[in-house]
């Protein structure tokens, strides 16, 4: 059977890569959000794991791609919230949090579909 060209797994990735670009965008615009603590950063992460999925269909690979949804729906949300503890205040507006607004959604077709991939894999395994 031949492999689509285009895997919704790697697809979702590179959607949820763009919600911290969008971010990025907003809070550095003079970089066209390719910042080295964020963006740049995590591009090569995300084309690493979704490389390795469309390789090698292994149920590791999709638990990474769920976790980085996850890390980054997380991070997304907490880092707008106006928290003691974080090193850094983030700006409280509507603007600001629109934008995390979009970061969090664009995780979620990604954590959708790497969890329904590894619980499936995970069910035929049981039984």
């Amino acid at each position: 059977m031949e492999r689509p060209r285009i895997d919704r797994l790697v697809a979702a990735t590179f959607i949820s890569w763009v919600g911290l670009w969008i971010h990025e965008i907003y809070r550095v615009p003079v970089l066209l959000g390719f910042t080295p603590d964020g963006d740049l950063f995590m591009f090569p992460v995300a084309a690493g794991l979704a490389y390795w999925w469309y390789r090698t269909r292994a149920t590791p690979a999709a638990a990474s791609l769920l976790v980085y949804a996850a890390i980054n729906l997380v991070g997304g949300l907490l880092s707008v919230m106006p928290l003691d503890w974080p090193p850094f205040k983030p700006e409280q507006n509507a603007g600001h949090y629109a934008v995390h607004a979009v970061y969090a959604v664009c995780q979620l077709p990604l954590l959708f579909f790497a969890a329904t991939e590894l619980f499936a894999r995970l069910n035929s395994t049981a039984q």
